[in-house]
């Protein structure tokens, strides 16, 4: 019997001891919570960790001075204003436009340079190889002393335009050399009876496309275009009104 009982007090004490082991790793490995809120980490230091919505009384704010307890806090702050976004080349803060407020406009207006520059070029090269053509073939001296002067006239336009092409950074030989005039093959092949009134009959065309042409380059937003167009308009119309009565007196 005394044998048993020490026994029963030698397993009791190891239980004991047992559990206390386990306990007590229980508490080494896990951190506590008071009620004050305070929450105490098992070993080192505590890392600060912020979470949070962009709305008042949203998120847990984690604050440690680095060894300790770390004290737990709700977040009350509010976040306002507008958030912008930083660009990963530059570093700096994008205001969410792609492209300056202008940049619009002066392609348009570039793009109302070279239209017009490329077709008054082509228009003033008709002009000119046309009337080259009447001033050797027509048989009315009043159709050739007309059409020197639309050499002439048109002449010293189309020098000026190729100046403001060049300006503008636009290239008129290509587009000059492969291009012939519309008519110029029936003119060149005419007989002397049809030559008088085929060439009339173009240059009243060519007149009429030319002053639409211009009159719409008036209202041209780029200023040089706009210049060229209005100084050179009352020209063509004067042009336009020669050749057609000249048509009539010819029977043209």
């Amino acid at each position: 019997m005394k044998n048993l009982s020490n026994f029963l007090i030698l397993a009791i004490a190891a239980i004991t001891f047992e559990a206390c082991s386990s306990s007590r790793a229980t508490t080494e490995g896990h951190s506590a919570t008071g009620p004050s809120g305070t929450v105490a980490p098992a070993s080192g230091d505590a890392t600060n960790v912020s979470s949070g919505r962009n709305s008042s009384g949203g998120g847990v704010t984690v604050n440690n001075s680095g060894t300790g307890a770390t004290e737990i806090t709700p977040a009350t702050g509010t976040t306002t204003g507008s958030v912008s976004s930083t660009s990963a080349t530059t570093g700096q803060p994008t205001t969410g436009s792609s492209a300056p407020a202008g940049a619009n406009k002066a392609d348009k207006r570039s793009n109302e340079a070279l239209q017009f520059i490329q077709q008054a070029a082509l228009s003033g090269m008709a002009e000119v190889e046309l009337s080259e053509l009447a001033v050797k073939n027509a048989q009315s001296d009043a159709v050739k002393e007309y059409a020197a002067m639309v050499v002439k006239d048109h002449g010293a336009a189309n020098v000026e335009l190729k100046a403001l092409a060049t300006a503008k950074g636009i290239n008129l030989e290509d587009s000059l050399a492969s291009t012939k005039p519309a008519g110029i093959q029936s003119l060149t092949t005419a007989s002397a009876e049809e030559f008088n009134q085929d060439y009339i009959t173009l240059m009243i065309g060519n007149q009429k496309t030319a002053i639409d042409l211009f009159e719409d380059g008036t209202g041209s937003s780029d200023p040089e275009v706009k210049a060229f167009a209005k100084k050179h308009l009352p020209l063509l119309k004067k042009h336009l009104k020669q050749i057609m009565a000249l048509g009539k007196i010819t029977g043209g």
